[in-house]
């Protein structure tokens, strides 16, 4: 498939999907979701690959989904339904993936993007990151909640009730990530992090995913 919203590298073991519409800061509308869900799959299929990085092209990881006016607007609740359901198909996929999975959160990680960030196994964030879910500011929320599992009933209420976003210090400390690096070793870091995970038997890995 030739991607135009995400870019697909392999490197040994070791693929890495960049969400590709920096001049939207990376909003994930319907072309580059699908564009995911090929890529995943396709992934999923080759056994040579043995861990994932995702992250965002330009200074932002993702500012979530693409709220620019469509050609079609949606009239029903089922044009609603099904957007929403693409999106959660993708993640869906991640979080079932029997790849180790990284995000690498490297500015904005908002709305769908913090989701996305959630559902990947381990999160490192550029020193410069942000994250939040200001869904409720949109009249709108979160359809993917994952974040009370992620983070606890009561700062999960926090942070969607308000819209709010933390930096990326205190998302370490609320557990949205796993730790904090320099944004000009970002890559450099989730690179060796996946080689070793790359280098676990995957059996061990597939297993101790499904606890």
């Amino acid at each position: 498939m030739d991607y135009q919203a995400i870019q697909l590298a392999i490197d040994g073991s070791i693929a890495t999907l960049t969400l590709n519409r920096p001049e939207k800061m990376n909003a994930l509308d319907d072309q580059l979701l699908l564009e995911m869900q090929h890529a995943l799959d396709s992934l999923e299929a080759n056994l040579a690959v043995r861990a994932l990085i995702v992250t965002g092209a330009g200074r932002a990881f993702s500012a979530g989904f693409d709220l620019s006016p469509r050609e079609e607007p949606f009239t029903t609740v089922q044009d609603w339904r099904e957007h929403v359901k693409l999106g959660n198909d993708t993640w869906s996929r991640i979080w079932r993936s029997r790849l180790p999975v990284i995000a690498a959160v490297n500015g904005f990680c908002l709305g769908g993007a913090c989701d996305l960030s959630m559902v990947c196994d381990i999160t490192l964030a550029a020193d410069t990151a942000q994250f939040g879910e200001p869904e409720i500011q949109f009249k709108s929320a979160p359809p993917y909640a994952i974040m009370p599992w992620v983070l606890g009933m009561k700062k999960t209420k926090e942070l969607l009730l308000t819209g709010d976003r933390v930096d990326a210090q205190e998302a370490q400390r609320i557990g949205l990530a796993n730790r904090v690096v320099p944004a000009d070793q970002l890559l450099t870091e989730a690179r060796r992090l996946a080689t070793k995970l790359s280098m676990i038997p995957p059996p061990a890995m597939q297993l101790n995913k499904m606890d």
